[in-house]
């Protein structure tokens, strides 16, 4: 058992260098993903503030047309007033002006609020293009430290996978598996030194004498009661 998990400690020394690696990355994957989130939405602003400028534009043309025909109504049937020959013929005349100045009124009141929704528009895309524009530039930029970061520690992480697939062939199955189980639980660490002779080294439960004289006899799998981390000896030369 003392060879398995000094195996073991190896393993777990091989799996924080891979911790190390994803650390070194910083907030860079969240701020990237930000980035790239930001950018998404604000390019289906775009699009959708830009199709609906469309439709207001081809509203706009057709009450500028209305507006024409409404006010070319209202000044004949005003010519044709002049010519009424009847109070019923007035009146009736009269209702048709009123109802095509009314018409007219609303047409012009829609327009006038297409109009403005014209401006915050085009007001908003120009304002969103300077915002594209800064987020494309920051997404260059962090897209190329990523890439950087990448590329400087693939070397590392090839090495680092080459070491760990050896040694995971010369460890049990049923321990290597009991050691993934428990690193991916637990914050990366499967392994674990008894702490200031005292005490599990991940959980920091405090241990009976007795364990910590069976954990460094190092004859037999021993593992924390609250946690379920391999215990090792803390007399070895090792840091995990």
């Amino acid at each position: 058992m003392k060879k398995e998990l000094l195996l073991l400690i190896e393993l777990q020394k091989i799996d924080n260098q891979f911790r190390e690696v994803e650390i070194s990355k910083g907030t860079l994957p969240q701020e990237l993903e930000r980035l790239q989130a930001e950018e998404r939405d604000l390019t289906v602003m775009r699009e959708q503030s830009q199709v609906r400028l469309k439709e207001l534009g081809l509203d706009l043309r057709k009450r500028e047309k209305r507006h024409d025909e409404f006010k070319l109504k209202v000044g004949d049937l005003q010519k044709r007033l002049f010519s009424t020959q009847t109070n019923q013929e007035y009146e009736a005349v009269t209702r048709e002006i009123e109802f095509h100045q009314d018409a007219l009124l609303e047409n012009e009141q829609a327009m006038q609020t297409g109009m403005e929704q014209q401006q915050e528009l085009e007001q908003r895309l120009e304002e969103s293009a300077e915002r594209a524009t800064k987020l494309a530039d920051s997404l260059e930029r962090m897209r190329g430290q990523y890439a950087e970061h990448n590329q400087s520690s693939a070397a590392r992480i090839q090495d680092l996978d080459g070491r760990r697939a050896e040694l995971c062939e010369s460890i049990p199955r049923p321990l290597l598996s009991h050691y993934d189980r428990i690193r991916k639980a637990k914050d990366g660490r499967g392994v674990v030194a008894v702490y200031r002779n005292s005490s599990c080294g991940g959980c920091y439960q405090a241990l009976p004498p007795q364990k910590i004289n069976k954990v460094r006899m190092m004859d037999d799998l021993v593992l924390c009661e609250i946690c379920g981390r391999i215990l090792i000896t803390d007399t070895l030369d090792t840091k995990l």
